[in-house]
């Protein structure tokens, strides 16, 4: 020992630098080594785990249900020789005949516990048996409300009012315009005291949808 310091301290300053450093890696190594050769592989396991975090698990999504959601019901389409328009595959189908002319197609409803039952018909008559004036004076005779409307981009009267009937009230919405010597008039009519939204709004998606061919 006493050589090799002797031997350590005539070294020049790099080479004690060099020495220092190659005895430290050597300590190291030896120090490393002596772990591996003593130490139970148990023992090794449990060391390197204590150093990672455990992480919290993320449960999977469940989709969700659509028990709560109101069904859609299904809509058909009805056509003739003049127009075609869509329905709820609900409403009882009932086409016809006007005399003098014409056809009619009538939409009705079962009565149940959603809803009041209500009726839809749609007329289309011969302009040379009939003129416009008289199919709009009913509804303008009651007093009605009128407003401008657009049906499959032809411009449309609308009609709206109740009339009291006993302990209720029939109340009606019109639509009438006049379209190649044809005059249609779709009306829906239903009792209630007082306006139904959600008649009035499945109403106003039929005529939405109706087309002249």
């Amino acid at each position: 020992m006493d050589k090799f310091l002797e031997s350590f301290s005539e070294k020049t300053p790099a080479q004690k630098i060099i020495i220092t450093i190659l005895g430290t890696i050597i300590f190291f190594l030896v120090i490393g080594a002596s772990y591996l050769l003593t130490t139970p592989p148990s023992t090794k396991k449990s060391f390197q785990g204590s150093n990672i975090s455990p992480t919290n698990s993320i449960p999977s999504q469940i989709p969700e249900s659509n028990a709560d959601q109101p069904q859609k019901s299904i809509w058909q389409t009805y056509k003739e020789q003049n127009y075609q328009v869509d329905y709820p595959q609900y409403l009882k189908v009932e086409p016809g005949i006007i005399n003098g002319g014409g056809t009619s197609l009538l939409l009705s409803s079962q009565s149940n516990q959603n809803e009041s039952p209500y009726k839809i018909e749609i007329q289309v008559f011969n302009s040379t048996n009939t003129s416009l004036a008289t199919i709009s004076g009913v509804f303008t005779g009651f007093g009605y409300m009128q407003s401008p409307v657009t049906v499959g981009n032809i411009t449309a009267r609308k009609f709206s009012g109740h009339i009291s009937v006993s302990e209720s009230n029939l109340q009606e919405t019109a639509i009438i315009f006049e379209n190649k010597e044809k005059i249609y008039k779709i009306q829906l009519m239903y009792n209630a005291p007082s306006v139904n939204r959600q008649i009035e709004n499945i109403f106003a998606r039929i005529v939405s949808t109706f087309k002249l061919i």
